[in-house]
């Protein structure tokens, strides 16, 4: 049984990798109307009778907890084989780093922008740091929801809701990954503390200053604004003819503020994902080069925030 959460993304990638496949059971949960349109459809019409997509009324957060609290549970865990998916799960975040070796390889690119989340991407990244490659400058990029941009930038650890904004996969506050490199500055028993009391907004609000010295001597970050977003797909559409997701556009936007130079900008994802956004910023309607159709009608269920419910949930259909 496969559980995981999704902001939007790899949730659709999951379903499509393992839909149709004997013995395995699927399910994603995302946030009810915090993904685009094109975002759910590419989850809920796999047509496949092994895929469950939960919608739950709340923020990505409270998706991530629930799928963290179904392995934290010994009774589901006894009965079912779980398995996670996306970036909770290690060997998602470690062959991202390959997008950087062959960078550097090939075309000899040291410093990267990569807008962020869950924080994977860019901790791949850093994983290949560490395994030897001469990686120079990992830049994180974030939208309004920018506490990894304030942690690295001035040791700003408060907590606020969930912003809704026009490049939603990033529409995170509490990233799974960037606890994995807090564990190499913080003690064990601090780290625990912290994260179990960041989903009541209970926790400290700043971390040691050797913890953040470390941090801020591996990392440069910036954020920008829906605004910001929509003024670049513009840009770079009428300086490149060159159509960017809302995504891809934080991190052209961020780059242009810190005046990087010769950096590689990731880019998250096709625009067609994001058309409205797109279509505002172009200011037109836009062909693109792929045909998409969604072949079979949606399927997904509404449930609530709440452990008891999506537990019965997946008991009733695994």
């Amino acid at each position: 049984m496969i559980i995981g959460a999704t902001s939007g993304d790899t949730g659709s990638a999951a379903i499509h990798a393992f839909k149709g496949i004997e013995n395995i059971k699927i399910f994603i949960l995302h946030p009810h109307n915090s993904t685009s349109q094109f975002q759910r459809k590419q989850m809920t019409t796999s047509g496949a009778n092994n895929v469950y997509n939960l919608a739950i009324e709340g923020t990505f957060d409270d998706c991530q907890f629930l799928v963290k609290q179904a392995f934290k549970d010994e009774s589901l865990n006894e009965n079912y084989n779980l398995t996670a998916v996306n970036s909770i799960n290690w060997f998602r975040v470690l062959p991202q780093s390959i997008y950087y070796a062959w960078s550097y390889l090939n075309h000899s690119i040291d410093s990267f922008v990569v807008p962020s989340g869950n924080f994977g991407n860019i901790y791949s990244a850093y994983l290949l740091k560490k395994m030897g490659f001469p990686l120079r400058k990992l830049v994180i990029a974030t939208n309004e929801n920018n506490i990894l941009h304030r942690i690295i930038n001035n040791n700003d650890f408060t907590l606020t809701d969930v912003i809704k904004t026009n490049s939603p996969s990033m529409d995170i506050t509490i990233s799974s990954n960037f606890e994995r490199i807090l564990s190499e500055f913080i003690d064990t028993s601090s780290l625990v503390e912290l994260y179990q009391k960041m989903p009541t907004k209970d926790h400290i609000k700043s971390i040691n200053q050797n913890a953040h010295k470390n941090l801020s001597d591996l990392f440069v970050s910036m954020s920008a604004n829906s605004d910001e977003v929509i003024a670049q797909i513009k840009k770079t559409y009428e300086n490149f003819k060159l159509i960017v997701d809302p995504h891809t556009a934080v991190g052209l936007a961020c780059a242009e503020k810190i005046k990087i130079k010769g950096a590689m900008c990731l880019a998250c994802a096709h625009p067609v994902k994001f058309q409205d956004t797109v279509k505002k910023s172009i200011n037109g309607e836009l062909e693109y080069e792929k045909n998409f159709k969604f072949e079979h009608d949606e399927k997904f269920d509404v449930l609530k925030n709440n452990y008891p419910i999506m537990k019965e949930y997946i008991q009733n259909y695994a």
